[in-house]
């Protein structure tokens, strides 16, 4: 019976890693939202959430390139060998591993450093001219959050190639112990009462343990260029791989999709920032991220499988591919809804054992809004995942539109309060993003 319902929920090794790791994210992120109001001001509570949502910048100098090498990964791995977790003999894979993984450091080293630039002094200016606490508040968390996010940024296209190519369990442990760690140093900091420069502990952490990952795995790896033999001849030489001629291509496509996810994603906080002030914006951040961590949870299951589902496509196995994909969105919707119907239920009745935290969460109302608008954001993440399995990004276009709509729209709204805000998300979410991704998925699914 144990084996018939692991089956059913569709619950293997993967999926237990990555679904404890986007477990305890919510288990986290829940109690982080009985802790946030009660040691920090509404005020402080406002900058924590912009801290998140600004510091989310980092797509502007990643541009989707971790995606696209662990997509490129995941099909070297599938395109040579069913099983992933074997090791990589095929000379030809090994060269295009390590091809990437070169592409991958070159881009992370310059990236690191931008992003620090761009990110710790757009984030000053910001602050400096809209927000309401003293410099002395805020300036070295804002830096330090900077800076540890930029060496994040640094390990990750090695995690994305080490995800794509069988690593994805191992990965997911560390996620899940750098995750464990962060959230009780910042939750004993915060008890503590060391304000906002608790808020960046979780950055610190990750950022720590991504690179003690990093020194490790390039030490270990059988992958690195150094560690190829080479070619007996001519015929077994196989062709490399370069970024200009295989990567480019398609990132610069994905780059502005995910620009425009951006803004249709995270730039409704700082908005609300300006406009309504760090109390609003502390409500609507908070509210946000409950949803978030719903939507992440729900989604393990495919994130889980996309390698497996990349093998699958290049091997042209289509029919196992549309069956494993329309059953782990079914197990992915089924746990959403639940998660949704338990923050509503959270938001209805916490104010009976907590009575501080009503005033830090926004209205039923926005909240039921703010979930129609996650339940349409799942369904467009859950197509997107299918179409870039073809190693395309047809939604440049639909990103920008859908991006530029939203925020003209959420600047007119958040002069009018957080209930207009999540009005015209879930209804521009439901009328534009989503039946346009429809329609090019439907086109997709048709191919094969």
């Amino acid at each position: 019976m144990l084996l018939s319902l692991k089956r059913l929920i569709l619950f293997d090794t993967r999926v237990a890693f990555i679904l404890a790791s986007r477990v305890w994210l919510m288990v986290g992120g829940g109690i982080t939202v009985l802790l946030v109001p009660s040691y920090l001001s509404a005020e402080q509570q406002g900058y924590y959430y912009a801290f998140n949502s600004l510091i989310a910048i980092q797509v502007f100098v990643d541009l989707g390139l971790n995606s696209i090498l662990m997509q490129y990964s995941a099909r070297v791995v599938g395109q040579h060998l069913k099983d992933t977790d074997a090791l990589l003999e095929a000379p030809a894979a090994r060269q295009h591993l390590s091809d990437l993984l070169s592409i991958g450091r070159r881009w992370a080293t310059a990236s690191s450093i931008l992003l620090f630039a761009i990110v710790s002094f757009s984030g000053w200016i910001f602050f400096k001219d809209h927000g309401t606490l003293d410099g002395s508040q805020w300036i070295i968390p804002w830096l330090v959050l900077s800076g540890a996010t930029s060496l994040s940024v640094y390990a990750g296209p090695l995690l994305a190639i080490a995800e794509g190519s069988g690593h994805i369990t191992n990965i997911a442990r560390l996620r899940l112990a750098l995750s464990m760690i962060g959230y009780l140093v910042f939750w004993l900091l915060l008890v503590n009462h060391f304000g906002l420069a608790a808020c960046v502990s979780l950055a610190v952490v990750n950022a720590a343990g991504c690179l003690i990952w990093v020194c490790w795995y390039s030490r270990t790896t059988t992958l690195p260029e150094h560690s190829l033999e080479a070619p007996r001849s001519e015929q077994e030489t196989p062709l490399r791989l370069s970024w200009r001629g295989d990567i480019l291509p398609l990132q610069w496509r994905t780059g502005l999709s995910w620009i425009g996810g951006y803004f249709f994603f995270y730039f409704m906080t700082p908005i609300v920032f300006t406009s309504q002030g760090p109390s609003a914006a502390g409500k609507l951040g908070l509210a946000l991220t409950m949803f978030s961590a719903a939507s992440t949870v729900s989604m393990s299951w495919i994130y889980a499988a996309l390698p497996e589902m990349s093998g699958k496509f290049v091997r042209k196995e289509f029919p196992k591919l549309r069956a494993k994909y329309d059953t782990l969105i079914k197990v992915s919707a089924a746990t959403l809804l639940t998660l949704i119907c338990i923050i509503l239920l959270f938001v209805v009745s916490i104010g009976f054992f907590f009575p501080k935290i009503p005033e830090r969460i926004p209205s039923f109302a926005t909240m039921c809004l703010l979930a129609v608008a996650t339940m349409g954001n799942f369904i467009i993440f859950c197509r997107a995942s299918y179409i870039r399995l073809h190693a395309e990004e047809p939604l440049v276009l639909q990103s920008l539109v859908s991006a530029a709509l939203l925020t003209g729209g959420i600047v007119v709204a958040s002069h009018y309060g957080l209930e207009a805000v999540s009005a015209v998300y879930a209804v521009l979410t439901i009328c534009v993003p989503l039946p346009w991704i429809t329609l090019i998925y439907r086109s997709y699914r048709e191919r094969y």
